[in-house]
């Protein structure tokens, strides 16, 4: 069978008048409702991706961004994000504007490429009755107003197809292996449409069948990188539901009228078409296959394929009656038949029997009327990263919370929204059919505490069997700190200190007071990063060192002249402090010269240290330590990170601390966060020394009530601590305060009521009272009162 030359646009045709006219006119329209693009449900989750990998500057095999703090593994094939991050690097627009531009340019590309590739295959009659049926689908059109790599594929399967058809075997592949590389699932029913293709135009071309092996052999052979990735973490991939139930056959009744009755004669007509019909149908039977497996998304991804069958079977009828009327006619006829079809989309059962995701009006009427958003789906626009409550919802978060907390969120599109569009974590994500043991420990951990974001409506359920403090309320979601009810710790398995961040204008004085209060036994001192800074944190040292057995010195890294820092430290602190520590970013440590700071420390007589901030990988742990004599790894105080640091300490040889930056909870609610942070380490790192930092003196008060749990009195010590001449020394955490008591008095004291007092029990007259006197060596007294049993308290 002889086949014209290849061209890459078709000879302009009258007709081809209306394809481009819709096309056009959906671009102009779109335009215009541009703010309200892109769609979602998807969108988040690919848009954070593609920012995920323009924060690291590579395809990340790792989703470090999802159900933080494990993540998991990043099996989603790269392409479409690979162009979210080189669209946003190439253009500086940040990626909801990334997001607006694919979902402008995808729906008006898949009508024309589609109109293109059928006109070529089937004739100018046939491609405008196309245009026509395509450009009335909503849900065709709402799927490809989001940035989904699905959506990227149906707006490129017919060129495929067409390619297919005339055997161009070397753009074929690039295709395939363009689909192989965007989508888990969908590429495969391609492929089956393929080989389905050439079984059924077997009897015409046998060619078919071999271009199909050879198509889908080389892009399968391309693919294999991503596909040894994906094989390697297989035990991370979870199978979904097959997809059965009535709705999916009533799907068939919310289909346009128009194609529906000329599905039938499309598929006669396809078959004898030649070997491009039978193509057609063999993609038409390969994509039933979405409907077991994938649900109703067959309704979202056929219409390319079904609008196809149909206009073969409107072009059917179009031959049947070319000899009755002249070519004038005949071409009003069929632009007629376009326009109306593109405007109108009767159906057998009402779209709205699937529910939203059913459909509506059609698309052009959508657009001119500004309804775009009507009938999408609740959740869609609910949690759409164009939602303004979303946006605000975010910038709060941005304003509010530091950047080391992670955010618990139980809704996926909305937990990706929230990372996309604050930068912060969270411990939910979409798409659970990839994830690992550790992941679901890590979002489902019983003793969770920290900051929650949720429906309103949701809030009496996800605050059962909490301490709730709301923090904010923005449209229908809610931000609120939660803990589970904790009492006192149990510290015995623990080493627990003290860092103080000193800021710029901090009274040392006021610090000395503070800390005299409870008396840590362990202490680390940052200095203010301002001129003097450093003094000042040698001043503070020199006079907490009566009481602080182990002084450490911790300064953070931001320019070269750290090194002379540590050293200067060192010099004027020698014999005072203990160990020097620099603390920073990975990136930032491996930019000075660590080894001449360790080495002007340790010539001092002190330890050295590193301190990790954010993110560190195991290579970059096994480095610190080789470097230091301890490292020290900062963390939010949230029961999460405990897991993954546990396995850096085993790894570390005992030579791990952990630092928990109080400074990153809510003023109101840091008691609670420590609380629920010791008591996840206790269990899970016996033996582990742990550093609460606090940058303001008020802060010691919730350290102390948290580890004691209630607001801690001063109390005697117990009759077994010595009271001749020697100290008793208590280091910290605080149970009790170090005093030597000089002496005890007990006095009884007998009060007459002005009045009787009857209680069931009997009439008092007198009430009689325990007053115990406490003097200790300096002087001070301290007064406690035992009351008589059963306490009652008069009325006035």
């Amino acid at each position: 069978m002889r086949r014209p030359k290849l061209e890459l646009w078709p000879r302009v045709h009258p007709l081809d008048i209306v394809p481009l006219g819709l096309v056009a006119l959906h671009a102009a329209l779109l335009l215009v409702n541009r703010n309200k693009l892109p769609f979602s449900y998807d969108t988040p989750y690919h848009l954070l991706i593609g920012k995920m990998y323009s924060d690291f500057g590579r395809v990340v095999l790792w989703d470090y961004y999802e159900y933080a703090p494990v993540g998991r593994p990043q099996l989603y094939p790269p392409l479409l994000h690979v162009v979210i991050w080189w669209t946003h690097s190439l253009t500086g627009l940040d990626f909801v504007s990334v997001g607006r531009v694919i979902a402008l340019v995808q729906y008006p590309a898949s009508l024309l490429l589609s109109w293109v590739a059928v006109r070529k295959m089937f004739g100018p009659e046939v491609g405008a009755a196309y245009a026509g049926l395509l450009s009335a689908d909503p849900r065709f059109w709402t799927w490809q107003l989001t940035v989904a790599p699905t959506a990227m594929i149906m707006a490129l399967l017919m060129p495929l197809i067409y390619l297919f058809w005339r055997k161009k075997t070397v753009p074929a592949v690039l295709l395939m292996t363009a689909f192989l590389y965007s989508h888990l699932g969908l590429p495969y029913v391609v492929l089956l449409s393929l080989i389905l293709g050439g079984l059924l135009s077997l009897p015409l071309d046998s060619g078919y069948v071999r271009e199909a092996l050879k198509v889908g052999g080389v892009s399968l052979l391309l693919f294999t990188p991503w596909a040894l990735h994906v094989l390697s973490n297989s035990e991370a991939i979870q199978a979904g539901k097959m997809s059965t139930g009535g709705k999916v056959l009533l799907g068939f009744l919310t289909v346009d009228l128009f194609v529906l009755l000329l599905l039938p004669l499309g598929i006669y007509a396809a078959y004898r078409a030649g070997a491009g019909g039978r193509i057609l149908l063999g993609i038409g039977a390969a994509f039933l296959a979405i409907l077991p497996t994938y649900g109703m998304r067959y309704f979202l991804h056929s219409p390319p394929v079904n609008c196809a069958i149909a206009a073969v079977g409107f072009g059917w009828l179009v031959d049947m009656i070319r000899h009755r009327l002249d070519r004038r006619a005949l071409l009003g006829v069929v632009a007629a038949f376009a326009l109306t079809s593109s405007a109108f989309a009767p159906t057998v059962a009402g779209r709205r029997a699937l529910g939203p995701m059913s459909g509506g009006p059609t698309p052009v009427v959508r657009e001119l009327t500004g309804g775009m958003e009507e009938v999408i789906p609740p959740n869609w626009r609910l949690y759409s990263v164009t939602n303004p409550c979303v946006r605000e919802l975010a910038r709060w978060i941005d304003e509010n919370l530091p950047e080391g907390e992670i955010v618990h969120v139980g809704i996926g599109p909305l937990a990706d929204c929230i990372t996309l569009l604050s930068g912060r974590l969270t411990d939910g994500g979409m798409y659970r059919e990839v994830r690992t043991g550790e992941m679901l420990r890590a979002v489902a951990e019983g003793g969770k505490s920290g900051i929650f974001v949720s429906l309103r409506r949701d809030l009496p359920r996800e605050a059962r069997g909490r301490d709730v403090t709301v923090l904010a309320e923005i449209g229908p979601f809610v931000v609120f700190y939660a803990a589970p009810p904790v009492g006192a710790v149990s510290l015995e398995s623990l080493g627990v200190g003290l860092l103080v961040r000193l800021r710029p204008g901090s009274d040392p004085a006021e610090w000395v007071s503070a800390l005299e209060a409870i008396r840590p036994g362990r202490l680390s001192i940052s200095p203010a990063p301002t001129i003097g800074g450093v003094h000042s944190a040698v001043e503070l040292a020199r006079e907490v060192s009566g009481f602080a057995r182990e002084i450490e010195v911790v300064l953070v890294a931001r320019d070269p002249t750290v090194a002379q820092l540590a050293e200067l430290v060192s010099r004027e602190l020698a014999g005072v402090v203990r160990a020097v520590r620099i603390s920073g970013t990975v990136p930032t440590l491996r930019s000075i010269d660590i080894e001449s700071a360790a080495g002007a420390v340790r010539s001092e007589g002190a330890e050295f240290g590193l301190g990790l901030i954010g993110r560190a990988s195991p290579g970059d742990l096994k480095a610190a330590l080789q470097a230091a004599d301890y490292v020290v790894i900062h963390v939010p105080p949230t029961p999460e990170v405990v897991e993954p640091l546990s396995l850096a300490r085993e790894a570390g040889g005992g030579r791990i601390v952990v630092q928990v930056d109080l400074t990153l909870a809510p003023p109101d609610a840091r008691s609670r966060a420590l609380q629920a942070f010791l008591r996840e380490l206790s269990a899970k790192m016996p033996g582990c020394t742990a550093l609460i930092e606090v940058d303001d003196p008020t802060a010691l008060k919730d350290v102390d009530w948290a580890l004691v749990g209630e607001p801690r009195q001063p109390r005697a010590l117990p009759p077994s601590a010595p009271a001749d001449g020697g100290d008793r020394v208590i280091t910290f955490p605080p149970r009790r305060l170090p005093v030597l008591i000089r002496g005890v008095e007990v006095l009884h004291v007998a009060m007459r009521l002005v009045e009787p007092f009857e209680t069931s029990l009997g009439v008092e007259s007198v009430r009689h009272t325990i007053l115990i006197r406490v003097e200790e060596r300096g002087g001070e007294v301290g007064w406690g009162e035992a009351g008589q049993a059963p306490f009652r308290t008069p009325q006035p």
